[in-house]
């Protein structure tokens, strides 16, 4: 489904009428953005504009990424697999505990048996199952590597915002910035992990 409108007259209402939106385009991309931030913010700050509204309870990611958020940010209940990396402990901070979660290949029909109602996915590479997903209605959620601090926290706070855990991913952050801290001036110590 398709929704234009003017974002110079956007408001919190609009934004609960027009529904949850996976993409969006902005143009002209300053004063409109502006507007529709600040309806987005009006809306966070106000649960009553977000009566109805839950957070998905059926996750699927399959993106090591986003494995390794999902696990730090979500209940464990409401994940429903990882991607097959999640297990390697050569690649993954978390590989012991993501053998608790069921391995998903990123392969739509695998994907479209476990009725998710959102999937973390890489934003290159996998945007023709992405594309499949959102066609047979469900949510999809690009999250990629980290090249800044500033990318990690933004990230951090999309994916803690969608799955209803902002207290979780303000936490994750802070220990973030501690173990940064900690480290300035002191060798690295490969032993722990921060996420």
């Amino acid at each position: 489904r398709f929704v234009a409108r003017n974002l110079f007259e956007m408001t919190p209402e609009l934004l609960c009428q027009d529904g949850e939106a996976d993409k969006w385009l902005v143009d002209p991309p300053r004063e409109g953005a502006f507007a529709l931030v600040k309806a987005l913010a009006d809306l966070h700050q106000s649960p009553e504009w977000r009566q109805g509204w839950k957070p998905p309870q059926r996750i699927v990611s399959l993106n090591l990424c986003a494995d390794q958020l999902l696990q730090t940010l979500a209940d464990p209940e409401h994940i429903l697999g990882l991607s097959p990396l999640a297990r390697d402990p050569a690649l993954s901070l978390f590989a012991r505990e993501a053998e608790r979660f069921p391995s998903i290949p990123p392969k739509s029909e695998v994907v479209l048996q476990l009725k998710p109602d959102l999937v973390l996915l890489a934003p290159q590479g996998q945007s023709l199952l992405a594309a499949k997903l959102q066609e047979e209605g469900i949510a999809v959620l690009p999250v990629s590597g980290w090249t800044t601090l500033a990318d990690g926290e933004t990230q951090i706070r999309a994916l803690a915002h969608r799955l209803g855990q902002e207290a979780r991913g303000e936490q994750l952050i802070g220990r973030i910035k501690q173990a940064l801290q900690h480290s300035l001036g002191k060798p690295l110590d490969r032993s722990r992990n921060v996420l």
